[in-house]
């Protein structure tokens, strides 16, 4: 069975499918290893937050070597952990307005996520 992903941003765009929502805005920061976030919006309007980071320990090498195809594409359990985080977050998620995402964003973000507030408030301001 061939794998229906390839990339991570297909497998949050089917979790997304999956429980009604979109994804808004995607940013992403560091190269072999960091961490990837999106601002995702469900029909009510009201948003929420999804990030991994990345690294050795979290797929990546997997991943390189599935670009390079040196991995077996046609096993998909390369996905599966990817798959089952992001339902669970995106299925227990806690929706908030546009309001209350921007009031929250101490909570929601440390430091390292500075760029990520910043592009939430590029998003924000053109909606």
């Amino acid at each position: 069975m061939a794998t229906k992903y390839k990339s991570v941003y297909q497998v949050i765009e089917a979790m997304c499918k999956e429980v009604n929502c979109t994804v808004v805005l995607v940013e992403h920061e560091g190269d072999f290893s960091g961490t990837s976030m999106y601002l995702v919006k469900n029909p009510d309007g009201l948003f929420g937050i999804v990030w991994y980071h990345f690294g050795s320990c979290a797929y990546c090498d997997a991943f390189q070597s599935y670009e390079e195809e040196e991995y077996n594409k046609d096993d998909p359990s390369i996905w599966g952990p990817f798959e089952e985080g992001f339902r669970i977050e995106l299925k227990t998620q806690e929706w908030k307005s546009k309001e209350d995402f921007r009031a929250e964003y101490h909570m929601l973000f440390s430091t390292n996520e500075e760029f990520f507030k910043n592009k939430c408030e590029e998003y924000f301001n053109g909606t």
